[in-house]
């Protein structure tokens, strides 16, 4: 959506009026950013994350870079919450694409990296394949996965940055991930539907994914479609299942009551009966400690 319509829309019209609510002010733009000028930073991140009653945050580790974030153990004093890292996986592919000279080598780097994930303090994996090349992964001929790498090897040894969109590359490293994830029972985040303004809104759609879900030897893995998969809300309620659980972060918001009982009878009337618990469990599997945790984000 373009920048300037944003304050046109009826979700900012509202947010307006909650972050009011919030500051004390008056329901206007102008008193809002002036409340909100009065705040230091880290007293309004305390504030807003203790108001949302967040118990724990997952955080995505890849994004944006960690020099312009506030330090996890930071965050967690600020929110009184606990916090567990997951592991963006395209970020980690790029570092090594960088780091080796072939593709052989890349595999082996992961294969190592991802060995123990668990062990290295993560709690989840997290895919923006959706938002690169699409959820319809697929299996690759190697001549084919090899010169994709060396395309993307010279884009990162050129320009010093490598931004993963190479089809054929991708699709074969994740299914590495899927592997170790399906054989480690680590459940992986797939961003699906509304995200980058340069990402084509046909890919990100969850029924690519089935190829995946149906596969065998990735039965174990646990999977989380996030964003309530919108505005593919029944295609991600005909996929669920057992180990398929909803992000459900659209409903999470105050003020959103017809809309969250809307978009909860579209997923319930699709999904299969014995599964329709699912959509009412916490959207990731609970933390090492046993407790739900609430997802949350530095940025997509």
């Amino acid at each position: 959506m373009q920048r300037e319509h944003v304050q046109t829309t009826l979700l900012y019209r509202r947010l307006i009026h909650e972050m009011a609510a919030f500051f004390d002010c008056e329901p206007n733009e102008d008193a809002v950013l002036e409340a909100r000028r009065g705040c230091g930073g880290d007293a309004l991140i305390g504030d807003l994350l203790r108001a949302a009653r967040i118990e724990a945050l997952l955080i995505d580790q890849g994004y944006p870079p960690q020099d312009q974030v506030v330090p996890d153990a930071e965050l967690g004093r600020l929110a009184g919450c606990r916090i567990f890292p997951m592991l963006r996986v395209e970020v980690l592919m790029q570092e090594l694409i960088a780091a080796h000279d072939t593709l052989d080598a890349v595999v082996e780097a992961l294969q190592a990296t991802l060995v123990d994930v668990r062990a290295r303090g993560y709690v989840a994996l997290k895919s923006i394949a959706a938002y690169r090349t699409g959820l319809d992964i697929r299996t690759w001929p190697r001549q084919e996965a090899h010169a994709a790498f060396g395309e993307a090897r010279r884009t990162a040894v050129e320009t010093g940055t490598l931004r993963l969109a190479h089809k054929p590359l991708l699709d074969t490293l994740l299914h590495i991930v899927f592997r170790e994830a399906a054989r480690q029972d680590m459940p992986i985040q797939f961003h699906v539907g509304y995200g980058d303004a340069d990402a084509d809104m046909l890919l990100a759609n969850p029924l690519r994914l089935r190829g995946v879900l149906e596969e065998r030897a990735y039965r174990s893995m646990p999977v989380v479609l996030l964003h309530e998969c919108y505005p593919y809300t029944r295609e991600g309620a005909y996929l669920i299942h057992d180990r398929l659980l909803h992000h459900r972060d659209t409903e999470a918001r105050r003020g959103r009551r017809r809309r969250r009982y809307s978009s909860s009878r579209q997923r319930r009337r699709l999904c299969p009966v014995p599964c329709a618990p699912s959509l009412a469990r916490s959207s990731m599997p609970t933390t090492p400690s046993g407790s739900a945790s609430s997802p949350g984000y530095r940025g997509d």
